[in-house]
Order: structure tokens, then C-alpha cells, then sequence
């Protein structure tokens, strides 16, 4: 009898942070992994399955393209990589200069599909905000990569279930493509969001069906906001920017931050 352990393709999804969508990706466009399946088609991986999926991320991490992983796997070898932009931010900033929201749109799509959302956040959205910048200048361009990362993370979101409870995402400003992208990943873990962008009230939250509360936002909050928060009856995390300008908000929940409730890192274990 086959004593090996078997894992569902969700299981896999919560060990490892890479969603159903992109194993599926991975497995059907580039073979990097080959699950057994089940008489009636449902996919089974193994305990090497899922070290593999490791050493993929690992090369991700590296910063080579998910099209170039497979040669690499099983290498013992060092090897020393300098790929610093990812090939997708440089395709995606050439159609955001043309201001081609629909192609961005379709690029961005294609992106979350075959990397985990921590890659796609990290690697390549990061590098597009770093050249965009804040400059009025490109201010349509902005606008252009904003708008298509909403409306597919939002596209994305409705698609998926929430069970595990509810995530409320408050923010000052209005919600960028940041929350966005940080709902898209709650949703990726079976949350239901609620997204409750230019609050004036902060204690206002008390009063929506939500068991645990994200701040966010790209500017210094109010002394009132800040005590208003302390007071809420609920686990407050804090992502992105705003945990710079507040470290005092991961006070709040035992010193934590939302990167361990967002998503799991693209470590190699």
C-alpha cells in the first residue's frame, strides 16, 4: 500500500502561498510540477511536489522569469543572478507609456496568473511605482497602472469565496491599487473584505461585521484617528507604507503587522 501523503491542491495553496490558479498555470504552460489525479481528475501532490514549488519560488525570488525556472531546477549549482526588473514591468511600462489601459489590464492579469501575489507585489509592481514616481509629469501613466491593477484585482475578487471570516481594509485616502492588491490577497486566503477608504471616523468600524481590521494609507494619520483606532474592540494590523509612518499601530495587536494574515513569504522550506 502507498504509504506516500497525498495533499489536495488547496492544502498546497495554504502551505505554500502560491494560489490554485497559478499551480494550475504552472503545471499545464511550463510542467514544472506533475500532481498524480484522482479517478475523478482531482489533483494530488506529494511531499516533493511541494519542495518543488519551493524551489521555484526560490528562483523567483532570484528574479528569474517563471519561463526560465524549469533548466534550473534540481541545480546544485550557485548561481549568481542580476535580473533586477523582471521582463513583465518592463512590458507593462511600455504599454503604460502608450496609455493602453486595456493591454495593461490584460498584462496585469497575466501576471497574476503565473506569480504568486507577493511576487507580482515586490518584484514588479514595486519596480513600476519606484519609476513612476509622484511626478506630475506622468501623472496619466499613474493613473493608467492605477486604474488597471483595480479593476483586476476587483475582477479577480468577486470570483473568489470568502469563509473565513471578515477583513475590513481602512484607509484615510482613497483606496489605491495597493489596497487593492492587499484585498485580492485576502480574498486569495478565503476572506470576505470590506474596503472602507477616506474614513473620517475611525471608530465608525465598530459598527461594520468585521473581526479584524488592516489600516492602510500613504499619509500620517490624525492624533484623534490614531486613539480612535486604539480603541477598537478588534485585532488592528497595519501594511505598507502607513506602518512606517506609525509603527505605533502594530502596538495595537501584540506587535504584529499584516504580513503574516496577507500572505505566507516566498521562502524556500
Amino acid at each position: 500500500m502507498d504509504s506516500k501523503r497525498y495533499f489536495s491542491i488547496g492544502e498546497v495553496a495554504d502551505k505554500t502561498g502560491v494560489n490554485t490558479v497559478t499551480l494550475r498555470a504552472w503545471q499545464r504552460r511550463y510542467g514544472l510540477i506533475k500532481p498524480m489525479r484522482t479517478d475523478k481528475g482531482h489533483r494530488l501532490y506529494t511531499e516533493e511536489d511541494i519542495e518543488s514549488i519551493g524551489h521555484i519560488l526560490y528562483w523567483l525570488e532570484k528574479g528569474v522569469s517563471i519561463g526560465k525556472v524549469r533548466p534550473l531546477l534540481g541545480s546544485q549549482q550557485e548561481v549568481e543572478l542580476n535580473f533586477d526588473v523582471p521582463q513583465e514591468a518592463e512590458d507593462l511600462l511600455l504599454r503604460i507609456r502608450k496609455g493602453d489601459q486595456h493591454r495593461v489590464e490584460a498584462l496585469v492579469k497575466e501576471a497574476l496568473k503565473l506569480y504568486p501575489l507577493s511576487y507580482f507585489e515586490g518584484k514588479i509592481a514595486a519596480h513600476i511605482d519606484a519609476v513612476l514616481g509622484d511626478s506630475a509629469l506622468v501623472s496619466v501613466e499613474r493613473a493608467v497602472w492605477r486604474n488597471a491593477v483595480i479593476a483586476v484585482c476587483a475582477a479577480l475578487a468577486i470570483s473568489l469565496s470568502g469563509k473565513k471570516g471578515v477583513v475590513a481594509i481602512a484607509s484615510a485616502q482613497e483606496a489605491d491599487h495597493h489596497i487593492w492588491l492587499a484585498a485580492l490577497g485576502l480574498r486569495q486566503q478565503g476572506y470576505s473584505v470590506v474596503i472602507v477608504d477616506q474614513i473620517d471616523h475611525f471608530k465608525s468600524l465598530s459598527a461594520t461585521s468585521a473581526e479584524q481590521i488592516i489600516v492602510m494609507g500613504r499619509k500620517k494619520l490624525s492624533n484623534q484617528a490614531i486613539q480612535e483606532i486604539a480603541k477598537l474592540d478588534m485585532p488592528v494590523y497595519s501594511k505598507g507604507l502607513i506602518s512606517q509612518l506609525h509603527p505605533e499601530l502594530t502596538l495595537f495587536n501584540s506587535g504584529a503587522d499584516a504580513s503574516s494574515l496577507l500572505e505566507k513569504r516566498m521562502t524556500n522550506e
